[in-house]
């Protein structure tokens, strides 16, 4: 995967996350994020929120768009002292073959555990994030319902030594199997993003 497998389009009222654009027989991850730099964002309370449609069904149909994941999360990188990745995050499992196909999954700090289910629609779905480093607190819920999220820690090696604040999404495109020599496009579409820090 490169540059050119993935774009982020900001249209104004909604930014549309593409992931395989050119169609290539690979998995592309399109993570894009607004970051914040700053010593104190260890020590404040981030609370943050979108809205996510994805603008199609994945089916074992096949077609021109299909998807593997849609992922989103809050997190504080600590690179001035422990080196590690503080905060929460959602995966959709949106691979219509595989057997988790509507679950929604989150991050433990090194691994992803069942959390609840999603059915594949393209209705809006809100996703609202709470991190707080200092009292090593999350909080994660969709469409108004609480998820059962830990607060994860993940060590990061080769970053840098800034201390930053990061709210993400991410389109992963459908892992078409390691032969494959064209695989379909993936896209999600996010609007009204928030993000207040106390």
């Amino acid at each position: 995967m490169n540059a050119a497998d993935i774009t982020t389009e900001h249209r104004g009222t909604d930014s549309r996350l593409r992931a395989n654009i050119l169609n290539r027989g690979i998995m592309a991850h399109n993570i894009t994020y607004k970051p914040i730099t700053d010593p104190s964002m260890m020590a404040l309370v981030h609370q943050a929120s979108y809205s996510f449609q994805m603008p199609f069904v994945p089916s074992t149909a096949g077609g021109p768009r299909n998807a593997q994941t849609v992922e989103g999360g809050l997190f504080v990188w600590d690179g001035a002292n422990t080196r590690v990745d503080h905060g929460t995050a959602f995966q959709w499992v949106l691979n219509p073959w595989d057997s988790n196909f509507g679950k929604i999954r989150v991050w433990t700090g090194s691994s992803w555990a069942a959390a609840g289910y999603l059915k594949p629609d393209t209705a809006w779905h809100q996703v609202s994030f709470l991190v707080d480093p200092a009292g090593q607190r999350v909080e994660l819920s969709i469409d108004g319902t609480q998820i059962a999220a830990p607060y994860s820690r993940t060590p990061k090696n080769g970053w840098g030594t800034e201390v930053a604040a990061r709210l993400q999404a991410e389109a992963i495109s459908i892992y078409p199997g390691s032969a494959a020599t064209s695989a379909p496009q993936h896209e999600v579409l996010i609007k009204d993003w928030t993000w207040t820090r106390q």
